[in-house]
C-alpha cells in the first residue's frame, strides 16, 4: 500500500478506537482479557486492530489485551494449557505451497500429531478422524456461500471410493452428534469467520457451525488471507502454545510478531484471525 493509503487506514483505525474503546478505557484498566460480543456490521471489523497513535506509532488494542469473540457468556472462560494431539490437513488442492509447509512444521512442533497433505488430505479422513484429536487444523481454502450458508465448505481432497467430493460443508458439520473432544479448531482458510446475518444480531458463520457442535475454541479469519503471512503466523502461534500460553495470548503474540515484520506489517496480513469461544 502507498503511504497515503496507510495514513488513511491509521486515521480511521484511531477514529474507531475513539468511538468504541476510549469510552470504556477506565473499565479496561488492570484487565488482561477482553471478550467481545459484536453484532451487525461490527462483526466484520477486526476490533483487535483498533488503536491510537502514540509517539508517532500505532498502538493496537492487542498490544495490551488478549481478545476473544463470544456469542454467550458461557464461552467467557479460559482453556488453560493444551497438550496438543493434533490432526492437521494441508494443501489438499495443491495450490497452497506455504499451507503444506505450515502443516508439516506444526507436526514438527508436536511430533505426536498426525498430518495429511495433498491427495491424502481427504474429506472422509476429516469426518472420520476429527473427534479422536483435541486439536484439528485445516490449512486449506475456504469457500463462503453467502446465499445458502450451509453450503459453505472447506476445500479437501476428494475420495471417489468413499463417495466424498472434497467439499466439507457446514451442513455436514451440523450433522455431527458432537465435536466436543476438539478443544481447539484452527481454520487457516479464507472467510471462515465471516458473518451471514439473517436475523439482526444473530451470529451465523462457518466457524460457529463447529462451536455449536461443542468445539471449545476456534481460530479463523475474517477475510481472504495471504498464504505466506498466514503460514508464518500459524507456526508462531503453535510455538506459543507449546510454550504454555493460552489460545488468545498465543494468537495475540503471533500477530504482534508478524506486525513487526516489515513485509507483513499492514493489518491486512496479521489482523484477520480471531479467537472465537474460550480463550
Amino acid at each position: 500500500t502507498s503511504k497515503s493509503d496507510r495514513k488513511l487506514l491509521d486515521a480511521n483505525t484511531e477514529k474507531l478506537y475513539q468511538v468504541f474503546i476510549s469510552p470504556i478505557e477506565d473499565l479496561l484498566e488492570g484487565k488482561k482479557n477482553i471478550a467481545m460480543v459484536p453484532t451487525g456490521e461490527m462483526y466484520k471489523v477486526p476490533l483487535q486492530a483498533l488503536g491510537k497513535m502514540e509517539d508517532g506509532k500505532m498502538n493496537y488494542l492487542i498490544s495490551s489485551y488478549d481478545i476473544t469473540y463470544i456469542t454467550n457468556t458461557r464461552q467467557a472462560d479460559a482453556t488453560g494449557k493444551i497438550d496438543v494431539k493434533g490432526l492437521i490437513f494441508g494443501n489438499p488442492d495443491k495450490t497452497l505451497a506455504n499451507a503444506e509447509k505450515e502443516a508439516n512444521e506444526i507436526v514438527a512442533i508436536f511430533p505426536g500429531s498426525t498430518v495429511f497433505v495433498r491427495d491424502s488430505a481427504t474429506e472422509d479422513k476429516a469426518k472420520n478422524m476429527m473427534v479422536r484429536f483435541n486439536v484439528v487444523h485445516f490449512a486449506t481454502h475456504g469457500r463462503l456461500d453467502p446465499i445458502e450458508f450451509k453450503n459453505s465448505y472447506l476445500v479437501m481432497a476428494p475420495n471417489t471410493s468413499s463417495g466424498d467430493d472434497g467439499k466439507l460443508t457446514m451442513a455436514e458439520i451440523t450433522g455431527f452428534k458432537t465435536l466436543g473432544p476438539i478443544k481447539l479448531l484452527v481454520l487457516s482458510a479464507c472467510d471462515m469467520a465471516v458473518k451471514n446475518e439473517k436475523k439482526e444480531g444473530w451470529v451465523n458463520t462457518p466457524v460457529h457451525a463447529f462451536i455449536k457442535k461443542g468445539v471449545g475454541t476456534a481460530v479463523a479469519p475474517l477475510w481472504k488471507v495471504h498464504d505466506e503471512a498466514t503460514s508464518l503466523l500459524m507456526i508462531e502461534f503453535y510455538n506459543n502454545l507449546l510454550g504454555g500460553m493460552g489460545i488468545s495470548e498465543a494468537l495475540k503474540n503471533s500477530q504482534l510478531k508478524l506486525a513487526q515484520n516489515e513485509k507483513f506489517s499492514h493489518p491486512y496480513y496479521w489482523s484477520a484471525f480471531e479467537t472465537v469461544g474460550k480463550w
